[in-house]
């Protein structure tokens, strides 16, 4: 995959804040998630509200992201205040997020793409973690769908032929991304579907 280091801005006073309500990553601001979008090339995922109030979802590793490089904090209400509008703010190793192998691979990859400039949205609809963008979802379409594995787990031979013919139907590129538990770079592996010449006549 071409590696194209994104350009973001310095992170400043005006950090991006991310409520934890219920087991979910929340923002309250359109602002906040236009600026996530144009900026920051992370796409958060438009939720139900009141008339008043639009909220916006993000995940565990777009939220550790965030919070790693000093654009956004986490806060939850606070039990032992009076007041409802209490909050207190969360630590980065206090953050409620998966505590596994398959998190941390899947944080990495993540991290990896985001920093080369793509964009990301869920690939679950095609069987994968993601679909990648070189450019604007909507404005471009997805070039790679990506998944993610371990190193020392053996992926499903079927469930790999799979996932590339959907690749081909869908006019993608198949990416398994590898994650070593001693390395924080993955290796990527583009997966293609091998045409006769017959069929290609």
């Amino acid at each position: 995959m071409k590696a194209e280091e994104a350009t973001v801005d310095e992170p400043g006073s005006s950090s991006i804040q991310v409520h934890y309500i219920s087991g979910n990553f929340l923002i309250f601001s359109k602002r906040d998630a236009t600026r996530l979008e144009d900026e920051l090339h992370i796409l958060p995922k438009a939720v139900f509200g009141s008339e008043d109030e639009e909220s916006y979802c993000l995940s565990p590793e777009q939220v550790l992201l965030l919070v790693q490089h000093g654009y956004a904090e986490v806060v939850v209400r606070s039990s032992a205040a009076a007041s409802s509008e209490s909050y207190r703010r969360l630590h980065q190793y206090d953050i409620p997020v998966p505590c596994s192998r398959e998190f941390r691979a899947r944080q990495l990859v993540y991290h990896d793409l985001w920093s080369r400039g793509y964009y990301l949205t869920s690939g679950e609809q095609f069987g994968v973690a993601w679909l990648v963008y070189e450019g604007l979802p909507g404005d471009v379409h997805a070039t790679f769908m990506v998944d993610f594995h371990l190193n020392d787990s053996s992926p499903s031979l079927m469930n790999l032929i799979a996932l590339v013919r959907i690749a081909v139907q869908a006019k993608k590129t198949m990416v398994l991304a590898v994650v070593s538990p001693d390395t924080c770079r993955p290796h990527y592996l583009a997966l293609d579907w091998l045409r006769s010449h017959a069929a290609e006549e």
